[in-house]
């Protein structure tokens, strides 16, 4: 059963860029453009333009994260796997996953400690994750143990493999 996630910020704010032609969500949409930003602000100098075209895709993931959490989780997903740097990775980590972890981490841990066995790069991302005045609680301590294992990566990288995801949510 999924949330109705709200229409993305772009359209209720902007009206520039609708998630679909009937302005409802597409994840997939939203995890491209979330990628391409993502891209655009890790290359050095980062490429403003691109910036500025797509940041209404980490607009809508942080409107997802408040309002339909299982559908930011999701893009959060989709777009680990287009990852292509470690600062990509960290970005990623410590923007959306981190949000998501600090507001709806007892949703999510038991997934969360899933994909972190089965996925070598999930299990990555969650060393660029921090707790949020969290340390010490029992949440906490299930992700520093879902992420025990990882291993750091030069900031050349490569970035661990995807490994197993299981189906994605949605």
């Amino acid at each position: 059963m999924h949330e109705q996630p709200p229409p993305c910020t772009a359209c209720r704010y902007h009206g520039d860029r609708p998630c679909r032609p009937d302005g409802s969500f597409d994840a997939d949409l939203v995890a491209a453009a979330l990628l391409e930003w993502l891209h655009a602000g890790c290359r050095q100098p980062p490429d403003r333009g691109v910036l500025r075209r797509n940041r209404w895709a980490r607009d809508c993931l942080d409107e997802l994260a408040f309002h339909a959490p299982e559908e930011a989780f999701r893009v959060v997903l989709l777009a680990m796997i287009g990852l292509r740097t470690p600062a990509e990775a960290a970005a990623l980590a410590g923007g959306p996953l981190e949000g998501l972890i600090a507001g709806h981490g007892a949703r999510f841990i038991e997934r969360i400690e899933r994909l972190a066995a089965d996925s070598p790069r999930f299990r990555f991302l969650l060393l660029g994750v921090w707790p949020q005045g969290r340390k010490g609680s029992p949440l906490w301590k299930r992700i520093e143990a879902a992420r025990a294992g990882a291993v750091p990566v030069p900031p050349e990288g490569p970035l661990p493999e995807v490994g197993l995801l299981g189906a994605l949510p949605g």
